[in-house]
């Protein structure tokens, strides 16, 4: 059967998540805020309520449908979520991934212009 909510302890779950699991992993203040705060919001008694938000405040997140009545249920509906999440559902912005990839293409053209300077450097002397 289901373990009772109430013998969970919540809290130290989500301090040893916030701390040991991604504390150390996290120089941001602002990420690490958003960390928390995903985490508040996922562990905690009310995730065994029928229908939980499991990414609250998105109009499109996953809830477990009223089908999954046992683990084998469950595992299967969490097979059947996307490979790729949206950004909203970990609480960035929808245009998230499109800054990373525009980030990371500045970064690739300043280091290719690196190359290119120092390739005509060596081939000028």
């Amino acid at each position: 059967g289901l373990m009772d909510p109430d013998q969970i302890p919540f809290d130290a779950l989500c301090t040893t998540l916030k701390v040991d699991i991604f504390g150390s992993k996290i120089s941001n203040p602002d990420n690490q805020k958003i960390i928390d705060s995903m985490i508040e919001s996922v562990f905690t008694k009310k995730a065994f309520d029928l229908q939980f938000p499991l990414v609250p405040g998105v109009s499109n997140g996953p809830t477990l449908p009223d089908s999954c009545t046992n683990q084998k249920d469950m595992l299967d509906w969490i097979s059947c979520l996307p490979s790729t999440t949206p950004p909203t559902w970990v609480g960035l912005a929808e245009d998230a991934e499109e800054a990373l990839d525009k980030a990371t293409a500045e970064e690739i053209f300043v280091k290719v212009g690196k190359v290119s300077e120092a390739s005509e450097v060596a081939t000028s002397k």
